[in-house]
Formats: C-alpha cells, sequence, structure tokens
C-alpha cells in the first residue's frame, strides 16, 4: 500500500505538499513545482506560506485556526501564489490536517490547483458585462450599480446632517 500512495502524491494531477505544524515544507510533488516555477529543492527551504502573494498570504489564517481547532476537517481558499518568474498564479488551495492516535496535529496535507485562466475569464467577462462594446464606456448596467454605490454611501451622511438640523 505504501508505493501505491507514494504513486498517488507523486503522479497527482494537482500540486501537492505535506507542511508540518510550524510552516516547513516537508515534500512536495512535481505538479506543485510546475505550477510554482520552483524547484522541489527551493520549495523546501522555504516556509509554505512564503509561496503566497504578499498580498494574500494571511488569506486562510482564519481557516487555518479553524482546522487546528478542530472546528472543521478541511478548507478551500482562492489566493494567488507568487510565481518564481515574478507573476501571479491563481490556486484553489485545500488544506486538510493529519493527527496521530491521540488527536495531535501532526502535519497538513495542501493541494494546489491552478486556475489562473478561469480567473482570467471571469475578468475578462465581467468588463464585457459592464461595457458598451464598441464604446468601451461602462454601459447601463454598471451606471445602475455604480450609482446604487454612491446612494448607499450618501444616505448615513445624510441621515446624520437631518439629525444634527432637526434633534428630536
Amino acid at each position: 500500500m505504501p508505493d501505491v500512495l507514494e504513486a498517488a502524491f507523486s503522479e497527482a494531477p494537482i500540486g501537492m505538499a505535506v507542511v508540518d505544524m510550524s510552516g516547513r515544507v516537508l515534500r512536495v510533488n512535481e505538479a506543485l513545482c510546475r505550477i510554482t516555477g520552483y524547484t522541489n529543492a527551493h520549495i523546501c527551504a522555504r516556509s509554505f506560506r512564503d509561496l503566497s502573494d504578499p498580498h494574500d498570504a494571511d488569506v486562510e489564517a482564519l481557516q487555518n485556526r479553524d482546522l487546528l481547532e478542530g472546528r472543521v476537517a478541511a478548507y478551500q481558499v482562492e489566493k494567488r501564489y507568487r510565481h518564481a518568474w515574478g507573476h501571479s498564479v491563481w490556486v484553489l488551495l485545500s488544506v486538510s490536517l493529519v493527527r496521530d492516535d491521540v488527536g495531535h496535529p501532526l502535519h497538513l496535507i495542501a493541494q494546489v490547483q491552478d486556475f489562473s485562466a478561469r480567473k482570467e475569464r471571469d475578468v475578462r467577462l465581467e468588463y464585457l458585462a459592464d461595457h458598451d462594446f464598441l464604446t468601451m464606456l461602462c454601459n447601463a448596467r454598471r451606471f445602475q450599480q455604480a450609482l446604487a454605490q454612491e446612494i448607499k454611501l450618501a444616505l448615513p451622511v445624510a441621515n446624520e446632517r437631518d439629525a444634527q438640523q432637526h434633534p428630536d
């Protein structure tokens, strides 16, 4: 059975890492190396957190705490990793916890799927939905969204001003 598990880890089409409780990477597969652009040795020499884009480094902090405290069995987050070449890579990170026989945390299992192409497509579709094809100006739908947002922001200010002018 260990050979089957080893093959499943090594040959998985998604990135995988085994991370100790201090955040040190113990093991990675080739798919994770392809996603990040780093070598196995480079990833294992760093903290798993170091793979994250600086803006997304703490995205999963609350979920990680819930996992360690036993409130959830696993979690998933969308975040960016910083590729070795400097660009961001959007990933879906799934994390689960392996515990020993008495329930103490041993290590984390991280699974990483690159969905950058889907994210770029979603951004493009959102742009097309909000802009006129010929002029590339915001369309009526986008105008209505912006107007609603501005009204929402202005109401508390107007209500406060009215309360100051007409005290009860």
